[in-house]
């Protein structure tokens, strides 16, 4: 049977090769799980049981729950959209939106109480508009830096719709919809010069898009594409509008 782990940081790297120098290529918040695929010395092989990514953590982030824990955790968790402080055994550990967690609850000997927690959002447009001016970080999946697909995951869950990791993976979802027939919480696909995915944001009007761009931000959306509010140079080139059914 596969060993299943709980990441016990707020944000732990995954990243293509097992050293601290390969890119990272997504993040393992707080609460999620994982499951072990291959074990070295300093490094652990895993495939998030959230999204299906896989890739290399540091084993140190992460703690092995038993299926008793695991079955207890799904049914205890919840997906909070506010910061949260938790009171740990190590100290104070402050969680970003997006995290699993419960009011107190124990692992592996180890306890954990919420502590505090902002109010959450009142509707996914808030909550999207809270990541503005956060830094584009590739594989970033948080308020702490974020990347354009690990984006659109979060405020899609937000609106209770699970999207896998990827640009070039979410685009595989969802209803397809004209330019005409566009609206606000449609999210918007573009293509580099080889028509490959390469981007993606959400309309937050019809002619105004969301995305994670050196930092996350609003700009003007057209049939061609992203036109940059700052340069007003056309900087993405639209390949497709997709509808996703949520709050």
């Amino acid at each position: 049977m596969s060993k299943t782990l709980f990441c016990r940081v707020a944000c732990s790297p995954v990243r293509s090769e097992a050293k601290d120098s390969s890119e990272m290529v997504s993040q393992v918040l707080f609460g999620e799980l994982v499951t072990l695929v291959q074990k070295t010395e300093k490094w652990i092989l895993i495939k998030s049981l959230e999204d299906g990514y896989e890739g290399f953590a540091d084993p140190k982030q992460y703690i092995e729950i038993t299926e008793t824990e695991k079955d207890s955790w799904l049914a205890l968790r919840k997906r909070y959209f506010s910061f949260i402080i938790l009171k740990t055994s190590r100290g104070l550990l402050t969680l970003p939106p997006g995290c699993f967690s419960a009011p107190a609850f124990s692992l592996q000997q180890q306890h954990y109480e919420i502590t505090e927690r902002q109010k959450e959002f009142p509707d996914w447009k808030a909550f999207a508009n809270s990541f503005l001016n956060t830094s584009y970080l590739w594989g970033g999946r948080s308020h702490y830096g974020i990347d354009c697909s690990g984006f659109t995951q979060q405020v899609m869950r937000f609106r209770c719709t699970e999207l896998p990791r990827d640009a070039s993976q979410q685009v595989l979802h969802g209803n397809p919809v004209t330019f005409e027939q566009r609206a606000a919480g449609d999210i918007a696909f573009f293509h580099n010069a080889n028509t490959k995915i390469t981007h993606v944001g959400i309309l937050v009007e019809n002619d105004k898009i969301i995305h994670a761009s050196g930092f996350v931000k609003e700009d003007t959306f057209t049939q061609e594409g992203i036109i940059c509010s700052e340069t007003k140079q056309l900087t993405h080139f639209l390949n497709s509008i997709k509808n996703f059914k949520g709050r």
